[in-house]
């Protein structure tokens, strides 16, 4: 029992031992491969930021791409899975509403999440109304 007991401990110790993942360090250089580019993208076209690990993609591409199958083992092929997906879909897949397919963006080595000029939709404060709106400069109404 003994024995038992303390080959439970040892397990336990080893499990609580383990780190979690990180982002999958093979992804950008997979991406890379397939799309014929000189290097792959920054982690954060998928997660909050280049550490990873559990509970950080929450960045629209990467959101996108878990909807589309991609989990997060270090599986290339599903991986290259949901990149064809992404070709397939073409410029239907907008992430950041500019024009240009998320596929089309990653071929062009620019982030998915991002439009031109670096402003990020998900970012941008949406318009005020109502009362706590500030009112229109005064001189432009009507004459009087």
């Amino acid at each position: 029992m003994r024995t038992f007991f303390s080959a439970c401990l040892l397990t336990l110790g080893g499990l609580l031992a383990v780190t979690p993942a990180a982002a999958s360090p093979i992804y950008p250089s997979v991406i890379a491969s397939e799309l014929g580019l000189s290097e792959g993208p920054a982690c954060t076209i998928c997660h909050t930021d280049d550490d990873g690990g559990p509970g950080t993609v929450t960045r629209p591409f990467g959101v996108g791409a878990m909807k589309r199958g991609l989990d997060g083992g270090a599986d290339s092929n599903k991986l290259r899975e949901v990149l064809g997906i992404y070709k397939l879909e073409g410029s239907a897949v907008d992430t950041d509403k500019d024009g240009v397919g998320d596929y089309d963006e990653l071929l062009a080595g620019t982030d998915p999440n991002v439009a031109p000029g670096g402003v990020d939709p998900g970012t941008v404060d949406p318009p005020e109304y109502g009362c706590s709106a500030s009112s229109a400069p005064s001189g432009g109404g009507r004459g009087g």
